[in-house]
């Protein structure tokens, strides 16, 4: 009998995608999975939807419980599941309809713990092609476990559909997710938590392939009130990628691959904090700039005088550290 995929689906108030998501699976060319769909106390008619797609399909198997956040929706999934490989799909996003049998062949193929593939934004009224896949060896890129370490948390990684540390762009055996749980007190970027939680159990000879093709498709709503999130969502970014430089050796490549994703964050949330008029964000800046040794006092200078120089200078750096693929120095 082939392998079962255990998909782990959180909901809340999904009511107008969820359908999509689910569609996306039930339409996957390998058959053998199991949905595992934890209702985080939706208020809308999400929990009706799913009771009707679970009494139509009996692999679909819905969980309820109090609101706990997407962390805590995952964990108890992650606690129910009984496959063999484990998949992560956001209810409002969907999945191409070989997902499952590229990503699980491949993974088998390369005899690696875990798989990569793409993922492409869209918007409510794009047009996302799904045609059949036809695939050549030479589609997937072999890297180690640094590469994959940058892969995760480095923004000018050249590929261009895989980057970020984001769960929902791999398969995983479900060994090697075996007493690993998302961090359920923080509401902004689990998934760079845990997947560097992942990251420090795999092994130093560690290899795996990854598809910079996007079979994942992911939703960008344009609503005003996600924009208006946006600083908080940096500071809880800052924060968790301090925390995960903590858990790193300095003389490593992941230690300097983090620290520069951090300070790169950090420049993004001084520029929109003090363009959305957050007067701490500037002294909180040069507080963090200061405290490097390894920043020249000339690329100091300008946030010594004013934040209005100061975001207009900054401004101009990231611009041009972006186009010249400068290092960390430069970024700052």
């Amino acid at each position: 009998m082939s392998e079962k995929i255990s998909v782990i689906i959180p909901v809340f108030n999904v009511e107008n995608y969820i359908r999509e998501s689910l569609d996306s699976l039930l339409n996957q060319t390998y058959s053998n999975w199991e949905a595992i769909v934890v209702d985080d106390g939706s208020t809308d008619s999400s929990p009706k939807i799913l009771s009707e797609y679970a009494n139509q399909d009996q692999r679909i198997v819905v969980i309820r419980q109090e609101n706990s956040g997407v962390s805590s929706a995952r964990n108890t999934a992650l606690r129910k599941l009984t496959g063999d490989y484990v998949l992560f799909l956001d209810p409002d996003d969907f999945i191409h309809p070989q997902l499952i049998e590229i990503a699980l062949s491949n993974l088998k193929k390369h005899n690696t713990p875990l798989i990569v593939f793409g993922a492409q934004k869209f918007y409510r009224n794009t047009k996302v092609a799904q045609s059949k896949v036809e695939l050549d060896q030479s589609a997937f890129r072999d890297i180690g476990k640094i590469d994959f370490f940058s892969l995760m948390f480095n923004e000018q990684h050249h590929s261009k559909y895989c980057k970020g540390g984001y769960v929902y762009t791999k398969l995983y055996k479900k060994e090697l997710l075996t007493d690993c749980f998302f961090d359920d007190k923080l509401s902004y970027y689990e998934d760079e938590a845990y997947s560097n939680q992942i990251y420090n159990k795999l092994d130093s000879n560690f290899r795996t392939v990854y598809l910079d093709y996007p079979l994942y498709f992911y939703r960008q709503r344009a609503s005003s009130a996600i924009r208006a999130n946006r600083i908080r969502r940096l500071f809880a970014q800052y924060s968790c990628r301090k925390s995960i430089l903590r858990q790193h050796n300095p003389n490593t490549e992941e230690y300097r691959t983090i620290d520069h994703a951090r300070l790169v964050c950090l420049i993004k949330l001084m520029q929109i904090s003090l363009l959305s008029g957050y007067s701490g964000a500037f002294s909180l800046f040069r507080k963090i700039l200061l405290s490097r040794k390894d920043i020249p006092l000339r690329t100091l200078l300008p946030y010594l005088t004013g934040p209005v120089f100061a975001t207009f200078y900054s401004k101009r750096r990231l611009k041009k550290a972006s186009e010249k693929n400068k290092n960390l120095k430069y970024w700052a």
